[in-house]
């Protein structure tokens, strides 16, 4: 939204955004170019059966899903903008396939670097900054685990699976995309089970409080960049 406070006709090619923002990019870009077919630009965590169809009756033209893989990227930039640009990642550089397997490691800081390209510095403050409010995100759901209230629950869940999906963290990653699925289906009227919800969300917050645990204990190696965990098993 900033660049469009510029107020120049071509300053604006194509524009992306998450959730909300996206929905109010594209409003604020069709009101202030009338005349210009900008495309705009969904970005979700994940997307479920209907719900491109949603976004595209919401104004969205296309979305990405989160994380962002350069190849996905340079697809959608050519699609969008002709720009023949062409990616230099490999298939393999994109992050494996999580099941939502209780035994899936809290860390794993190999898909954490993978994730970021081998930035070891970038791994670490990622998880730094979705950690930096965990104790009150771990008290908002606990509030919330009783009553299962479907609004704010999603709304929440729905950002920190955004975030942790840039962070080596398959644990967290599982379990926020079945509890943020499950919250969605509730919310549509699709499935009604809030006995698995209060599971979902059980273990997703025993998960949070490990990793607020292990933050608090770990230990960097900064000679040679590894990294000790000291997570609750």
């Amino acid at each position: 939204l900033r660049a469009l406070d510029v107020g120049a006709d071509d300053v604006v090619d194509l524009a992306a955004g998450e959730g909300r923002r996206a929905r109010l990019l594209g409003d604020v870009i069709r009101e202030q170019f009338p005349d210009r077919s900008i495309p705009i630009i969904a970005l979700t965590a994940h997307a479920m059966p209907g719900e491109r169809d949603a976004m595209s009756r919401a104004g969205m033209n296309d979305y990405l899903s989160k994380p962002l893989q350069e190849p996905a990227l340079i697809r959608t930039l050519n699609k969008w903008l002709n720009l023949g640009l062409v990616s230099v990642a490999s298939p393999n550089e994109a992050p494996p396939s999580l099941s939502c397997a209780p035994e899936l490691p809290l860390i794993d800081w190999a898909l954490g670097l993978q994730i970021v390209g081998g930035k070891t510095d970038l791994a670490e403050s990622m998880i730094d900054g979705l950690l930096k409010n965990v104790s009150t995100d771990i008290a908002f759901l606990k509030t919330h685990l009783d009553t299962v209230d479907i609004a704010p629950l999603l709304e929440r869940v729905h950002y920190i699976h955004g975030a942790c999906r840039y962070c080596g963290l398959p644990r967290l990653i599982a379990q926020a995309d079945a509890l943020e699925r499950a919250l969605k289906q509730q919310a549509q009227g699709i499935r009604n089970d809030l006995g698995r919800i209060k599971a979902l969300l059980a273990d997703f917050i025993d998960t949070l409080i490990a990793l607020q645990e292990w933050q608090a204990n770990r230990i960097y190696n900064v000679k040679d960049k590894s990294h000790e965990t000291q997570a609750p098993s």
